[in-house]
């Protein structure tokens, strides 16, 4: 189930809606699965880039209370847009992340700050970038309607009311296009779209994002990541100690306190069973900080 943060409350989406995000918005979510002898739960909370903090906070309030009514055994995790971690997209497969946000915070935020709302709407004109790994992960990202968005590493769909077309990068794999049927049929159903190679673009694909500009063609190789660190934590009044253990296995992890396992992209925070109630509901705000870092 997934719910869309508004003001202080939590509203329940549509079956329909619950894999469609808005970057200006919060979610919470949870998901069930098979533990060893009973069901484990899993709530969540995905904070939109442009999300107001104050949502964020009550997300963050509101998926604390949930996790609380199940007596502190459902695991709990913060994941922010553009950062999701690999488990994330195990969970929900496929996702849309629209542009702009529905909820009263967003509305209010942009209007104080006399912001144009970019809010998606499917009568205007869209791009969504389209990336993922294969059909159990896989997204699609709308982005400014605008050449410059374009990146020859991906596939994209533009689309103005009828008109659809899909774009395909040079430097895209086989795997890279399959993926923009399956979300063609997500973002707009029942629709063709008109495929265009890179290089070959017709002159209605160019009008629609408003004339030709550059963009991204070059190949980047991705870093090689560093290894883990486990931290332990440890809070006396107050004051929060952390401690890196080096060269670790899991038998450091002790069932009494707190640890940070920092994976540079991902951050994992693990509660041992008898931290007492008090300190699990820090221990997020712990991995917070640490993320800050």
């Amino acid at each position: 189930m997934v719910w869309r943060v508004n003001g202080q409350e939590k509203v329940l989406l549509p079956a329909a809606d619950q894999l469609k995000f808005f970057g200006g918005d919060c979610y919470i979510f949870q998901y069930a699965y098979p533990g060893e002898d009973k069901e484990e739960y899993l709530i969540g909370t995905w904070f939109g880039k442009q999300s107001i903090e104050e949502e964020r906070a009550s997300a963050i309030s509101l998926a604390s209370k949930m996790v609380e009514s199940t007596k502190f055994l459902a695991t709990q995790a913060h994941i922010y847009e553009g950062s999701e971690p690999i488990q994330f997209y195990s969970i929900v497969q496929s996702f849309i992340v629209f542009k702009g946000g529905l909820s009263d915070g967003y509305k209010n935020s942009i209007a104080v700050k006399e912001i144009p709302d970019e809010t998606y709407n499917e009568d205007g004109v869209a791009l969504f970038r389209i990336q993922g790994s294969g059909p159990d992960n896989m997204q699609a990202i709308q982005l400014e309607a605008v050449a410059s968005s374009l990146n020859s590493s991906y596939c994209y769909i533009l689309y103005s009311g009828s008109t659809v077309f899909s774009w395909t990068g040079n430097l895209t794999t086989t795997e890279d296009q399959e993926l923009v049927e399956r979300q063609l049929d997500l973002i707009k159903p029942n629709s063709q779209s008109r495929p265009q190679k890179e290089g070959s673009e017709s002159e209605q694909f160019w009008e629609l994002l408003g004339g030709k500009a550059e963009y991204p063609s070059q190949k980047f190789a991705r870093d090689a990541e560093s290894d883990p660190h486990l931290f332990s934590c440890t809070l006396s009044k107050g004051n929060l100690k952390v401690t890196e253990i080096y060269n670790f296995t899991q038998d450091d992890l002790m069932t009494e306190d707190i640890f940070i396992l920092d994976c540079h992209s991902d951050i994992f925070i693990w509660v041992g069973q008898q931290v007492d109630t008090k300190k699990k509901l820090q221990a997020l705000t712990i991995g917070e900080v640490r993320s800050t870092k």
